[in-house]
């Protein structure tokens, strides 16, 4: 239950970095929103991903946190 709310906290981290990348404009298409490398590292922190976690990254476009995960021991997809 402890990882289920770390990989909470952290996806609810990327969709408001991503709420406030996008703006308030309404688009039919999702925009491709680079995410900050600060932003990465924090995500992985707050959810503490290690060795022992499975990352899936539904939206991985450039790869890095999954890259981020799989740099802290994690079995990571993107």
């Amino acid at each position: 239950m402890r990882r289920c709310r770390r990989a909470f906290a952290a996806g609810t981290l990327l969709v408001t970095a991503f709420l406030a990348a996008a703006g308030s404009r309404a688009e039919l298409a999702a925009p491709f929103v680079v995410t900050d490398a600060r932003d990465v590292a924090l995500m992985m922190r707050v959810a503490d991903v290690g060795p022992e976690d499975y990352l899936i990254d539904l939206g991985s476009g450039d790869g890095r946190i999954v890259i981020a995960a799989a740099e802290r021991g994690a079995l990571a997809h993107g």
